[in-house]
């Protein structure tokens, strides 16, 4: 459930979050596609860079995710 202000109205609407992990060289391209799939005008798309973590994972994120 989410709960904020939308052009001065307060909005109560349920929403659902996507997680989606990759290599910063992809964000521009699933941030075009989650613009162009949603129905929102401001949709929220972040990210953030990881500066430490479970080494074996960012090394299997690094080359590629097993692809």
């Amino acid at each position: 459930l989410s709960i904020y202000y939308w052009e001065g109205q307060l909005e109560n609407k349920q929403e659902a979050v996507l997680l989606l992990k990759t290599l910063p060289v992809n964000f521009a391209a699933i941030e075009a596609r989650v613009m162009e799939m949603s129905s929102y005008e401001t949709p929220c798309v972040i990210g953030w860079s990881i500066d430490q973590g479970h080494q074996p994972f960012l090394n299997w994120v690094a080359e590629g995710s097993g692809r």
